[in-house]
């Protein structure tokens, strides 16, 4: 099962829900995640990067979850969503972060409601907030409910675990299984160690490797080191090309835990089928909610 697999060997440790698009269900694989967490742990501590618990979706207005709080959570959200809430909440911190709708704080549910999820707004502010939430010593498992076409937001803490969500469907089939590819591939590349590799020959990247900035790498490089996985911008295609020539390194690593589909007009067995062909093994969860 999902949620007892995410449990399994997670306390203490952070877990982000991020992506491929827009409505691919993230918020909704948090919901369905966190009865089975409190059945788990004493108390779970979630939050988002962005926006996330809003009646409808602020870019296409399409309906969205909502986010029910139950007594005992600690969650991240702005003072303002707070007093709007119908549940009842102990302050625990206020941030010194000012959002335009409102000032980002930590609560307690004292009586459980529904509660709009608004959240950090970079990098710099989501570590500051984890490296608080991972002081109190009461959190045992953290999750982060990530943005669109997000996933930079894993590196803001170390030691974490992220479950990557995907909308498939017929029109955009094989380009959700190039993701696969490539997620499965630059999730496994090594950590780089100095002792080891001559930083001769290791072309140090500052950000993302994009393919503008690939170009402008020297022949003379015969490796990359990134600070961590999210930081590749590459398409399938353009990786296989360059690992045939160069080695990746990382600075940092992160554990998929799984890939969650959610399937669209698309039989299961058939898709099963396309990952087969493609050599995929990776760990993947289909339509969770649905079982």
């Amino acid at each position: 099962m999902l949620g007892n697999n995410i449990c399994k060997n997670l306390i203490n440790k952070t877990v982000f829900i991020t992506g491929s698009k827009k409505n691919a269900g993230k918020t909704t694989l948090m919901n369905y995640l966190l009865p089975i967490i409190r059945a788990n742990v004493n108390s779970v501590a979630y939050l988002t990067i962005g926006i996330d618990g809003e009646h409808k979706d602020m870019l296409f207005g399409t309906p969205k979850p909502s986010v029910k709080a139950v007594k005992g959570d600690f969650i991240v959200t702005t003072d303002q969503a707070v007093f709007s809430s119908d549940g009842v909440f102990e302050f625990i911190e206020v941030f010194p972060f000012k959002t335009k709708l409102g000032t980002i704080v930590l609560v307690r549910a004292v009586r459980e409601g529904e509660l709009e999820l608004i959240g950090a707004e970079n990098n710099t502010q989501l570590s500051f907030i984890l490296n608080f939430l991972k002081n109190e010593n009461k959190i045992k498992i953290i999750l982060i409910d990530g943005a669109v076409n997000r996933m930079t937001q894993i590196s803001s803490v170390s030691n974490s675990e992220f479950v990557y969500v995907m909308k498939v469907s017929a029109g955009d089939l094989m380009k959700s299984v190039n993701n696969i590819k490539t997620l499965s591939l630059i999730k496994n590349f090594p950590l780089y160690n100095a002792d080891i590799h001559s930083e001769d020959e290791c072309f140090v990247c500052d950000g993302a490797l994009t393919a503008i900035k690939l170009n402008k790498i020297s022949d003379k490089f015969s490796s990359i080191l990134l600070n961590d996985f999210t930081k590749n911008f590459l398409t399938w295609n353009e990786l296989n090309e360059l690992l045939k020539k160069k080695k990746i390194y990382y600075k940092e690593k992160f554990n998929l835990n799984c890939i969650v589909v959610n399937l669209y007009d698309l039989d299961q067995n058939e898709f099963n089928e396309i990952l087969k062909k493609n050599n995929i093994k990776e760990k993947i969860v289909f339509n969770p909610y649905k079982s």
